[in-house]
């Protein structure tokens, strides 16, 4: 992992607890940003819409057993809220962060949907220390290209 993979958690991880246009231009957002659940990309962002925390909102009714809306930065809102931390890494860390394939939980790696698989993945889960079961993990993951644009995020949830 690079510093910088740390640092654009962190960013990340700053704009979903805020979002702003000032937490969102910290951020490497392509032009168009596409949103999905696991592997299944469902809707495309502007980035001009990106600071709007609604225009993160995927619309699905059901996935993985829970039940819709869902969004990628509630998902790290709720778990900075709940553990009063957006501490990224290190001891006592709210969040973690991994680079490439990371295991979904207590089950193997999810692969990234396709048409992103040589893309680098940077994600962010829970640290296991702030969760007490799988069915309060989730991750968050970024898709950059070759120039380090995110263009691509993931959200997923471990099935009960």
């Amino acid at each position: 992992m690079k510093d910088e993979d740390l640092r654009l958690i962190r960013d990340f991880v700053a704009f979903a607890a805020r979002p702003s246009a000032e937490t969102a231009e910290r951020l490497p957002l392509a032009d168009e940003v596409q949103l999905g659940l696991s592997r299944d990309l469902k809707a495309t962002l502007d980035v001009a819409e990106t600071s709007d925390a609604s225009a993160w909102v995927l619309n699905a009714t059901y996935f993985r057993a829970y039940t819709g809306p869902f969004s990628a930065l509630e998902s790290i809102q709720r778990h900075a809220d709940e553990s009063r931390s957006t501490s990224v890494r290190g001891r006592g860390a709210a969040f973690h962060v991994s680079v490439g394939d990371h295991p979904h939980c207590a089950s193997p790696p999810v692969p990234a949907p396709r048409g992103l698989e040589h893309h680098r993945r940077v994600s962010v889960q829970p640290s296991a220390s702030s969760i007490d079961s799988c069915l309060s993990w989730f991750t968050v993951d970024l898709f950059l290209n070759v120039v380090g644009s995110i263009e691509a995020v993931t959200l997923d949830l471990y099935e009960p």
